[in-house]
């Protein structure tokens, strides 16, 4: 496994945790390996998770709910590495987080009603990545928003 995802949420969501642990488990029938974060401090991005930040192919986060600040932390240091970021939002919901002058930021719009189909399409999706390892953004049904945190 040479690809690498991190895989980021907002902490106290049991959707977006239980979505992150369970495509974790289900990534390695597409050879991809996922890293999630290392939280024990909430005031501080802590070493380890920096370190699964900066090893990861890119980034992806799921914001169904107000952006937290941990959530926040990880996403400005994966900005300021330049790493392609997926952000992933609950198509009910919309929109969560607001990037500004960020080129490498494309969102998705899931159902997460159904949650079988929204990991389906997940998966999918990195499947597809996984196989285009020299393109470093995502095409998926996704589309680039050129704003960061307003």
């Amino acid at each position: 496994m040479d690809e690498t995802i991190f895989i980021t949420y907002n902490p106290k969501s049991s959707v977006e945790e239980n979505t992150a642990l369970r495509l974790q488990t289900i990534s390695y029938l597409y050879g991809l390996s996922i890293d999630l974060p290392f939280r024990l401090s909430r005031k501080h991005l802590p070493s380890e998770t920096q370190v699964r930040i900066k090893r990861a192919t890119f980034v992806v986060a799921f914001c169904l709910s107000k952006l937290t600040p941990q959530l926040k932390k990880e996403l400005e240091y994966a900005i300021s590495l330049k790493k392609p970021i997926i952000v992933i939002y609950d198509s009910k919901i919309g929109k969560t987080i607001h990037f500004k002058n960020v080129l490498n930021v494309n969102e998705v719009f899931v159902d997460f009603n159904n949650t079988d189909t929204a990991l389906h399409n997940i998966a999918e999706f990195m499947r597809k990545y996984s196989k285009t390892k020299e393109q470093k953004t995502a095409t998926f049904v996704c589309h680039n928003f050129n704003t960061f945190w307003k």
